[in-house]
């Protein structure tokens, strides 16, 4: 803890040398406070108090930096000085920013054609008697056309899946990594590391497309084929659940903008996908498979409430679609979600809540709908930790 308080007070002192009297002191105030929150964000992702500092201070950049950028302000007359900066904290976040370059975000165009599409496949997933009512009100002139119109205009905005491979790679590059492609092969990368010899293969073709001529990422699978493909010695952090920086060894990468944005929550799934399908596997009698929900931000969502800090991590799993009457031939899967507290509240399923995986299990052979949920714990991606929360701390929302 004081070798804590000492680095940042150092870090403070130097990045506010050059000026003097009351308004170095007002520069101290101002840059310790937004030290301080920044560390007290990351700390809520999971790091511990040295890595949340160390990270805080790489958001903010070399103290010699800061420095410049608090002289160059505050050694302007003070009409200037008001208009320039509304608090230095504006700078300062202004600048961290500055420093991450981003990787813009787009939906997927297929998904977004296929969304509400009232076609077999549709059809199949529902249960007999309401597949049927379906095809006799599909059947009526115009009917598809207003039901499909009508569903798109009930859907939550699409979520942004694609990344763009043009914007990832610049942004390694402006790392300090060295990118080398192989033309004809998009999406494999040769990447060699400052400091070290060796190249390392980063395939990530097989989560390539090309649209309009351009080539993007699935962005759901990214965190994972970096975590399966890279040594263990290259950092990969994760920090912020809207358009969260992705740190990869030395670069830094803001994936998606306001523009287009992205949630970290997303790209947890992947990570989260075999650990939990095997958990169950080894606890149940039969054969069991998972699938993820994107987080839409859906304001009709089901809440819990819990005594958890906002941006707070959370996965949870649900047997609705297991227990529910639905078409003897359509496959259905524990879904999977992973969530940020936001408001106190935890956007999640419906179902008695269980309080660990085998009571998840037995409530699916009962024909019981259930709901489990996890505390995440993601400061290590390569060792993401689950913790079950007792049913009796959650609370529904009505």
């Amino acid at each position: 803890m004081k070798d804590v308080e000492r680095q940042l007070e150092g870090y403070v002192r130097q990045a506010t040398r050059g000026l003097r009297g009351p308004r170095r002191q007002d520069a101290q105030l101002e840059l310790r406070g937004a030290l301080e929150d920044k560390i007290h964000r990351h700390r809520l992702l999971g790091l511990d108090e040295h890595a949340a500092l160390t990270t805080a201070l790489r958001d903010f950049g070399s103290a010699s930096a800061v420095a410049r950028d608090l002289n160059a302000v505050h050694t302007l007359p003070t009409v200037y000085r008001g208009l320039l900066l509304a608090g230095i904290g504006t700078l300062l976040g202004w600048q961290a920013v500055a420093q991450v370059p981003m990787v813009r975000a787009i939906p997927d165009p297929q998904e977004l054609a296929q969304t509400c599409q009232h076609d077999e496949a549709m059809l199949s997933r529902m249960s007999l008697s309401d597949a049927a009512a379906l095809r006799l009100k599909l059947a009526q002139p115009g009917a598809r056309a207003k039901l499909e119109a009508d569903c798109r205009a009930m859907i939550p905005a699409p979520v942004n899946t694609l990344l763009s491979l043009a914007d990832l790679l610049a942004a390694l590059r402006k790392g300090g990594i060295i990118v080398n492609t192989i033309p004809g092969f998009d999406g494999y990368l040769q990447l060699t590391f400052p400091g070290r010899k060796d190249i390392q293969g980063l395939d990530l073709s097989g989560s390539t497309k090309m649209i309009g001529g351009q080539a993007y990422l699935q962005a759901a699978p990214l965190v994972s084929l970096l975590r399966h493909m890279l040594p263990s010695d290259v950092t990969l952090r994760l920090s912020g659940i809207d358009n969260p920086v992705l740190e990869i060894g030395p670069a830094r990468v803001q994936l998606g903008t306001a523009a287009t944005p992205v949630k970290a929550t997303d790209f947890y799934l992947f990570l989260l996908l075999e650990v939990v399908e095997t958990q169950l596997k080894n606890l149940s009698q039969t054969s069991v498979e998972l699938a993820f929900v994107f987080d839409n931000n859906d304001p009709q969502s089901p809440k819990l409430k819990l005594g958890a800090p906002d941006q707070a991590l959370f996965a949870t799993i649900s047997n609705a679609r297991l227990v529910a009457k639905s078409n003897a031939t359509a496959k259905e899967y524990y879904l999977l979600r992973v969530r940020a507290v936001s408001g106190g509240l935890l956007a999640a399923p419906k179902g008695r809540i269980v309080n660990t995986p085998a009571e998840l299990i037995a409530a699916t052979a009962k024909g019981q709908e259930a709901l489990l949920v996890y505390r995440l714990n993601a400061a290590d991606l390569r060792n993401l930790k689950l913790t079950p929360v007792p049913a009796k701390s959650l609370q529904p929302v009505p």
